[in-house]
């Protein structure tokens, strides 16, 4: 799988297989959002990598571009 098509099946399934969106959307306009919603992508992308390896190393490059 292209580096391309692993970016956007993270992507995907973050954004439509998780209740990733929701869980930001939680927290928006409370103390410690920034941080909040650093660690609720981290969760997600942990999740993701944990079901699907083949996708592991793109998650760990999404949460490096993170910070």
């Amino acid at each position: 799988m292209s580096k391309t098509a692993q970016r956007w099946a993270v992507n995907y399934l973050r954004h439509v297989e998780t209740d990733y969106d929701w869980r930001r959307d939680c927290v928006a306009g409370r103390v410690g959002v920034v941080e909040a919603r650093l660690l609720i992508g981290e969760q997600v992308l942990n999740a993701i990598a944990d079901q699907y390896r083949c996708l592991a190393a793109e998650c760990a490059r999404q949460k490096a571009a993170r910070l």
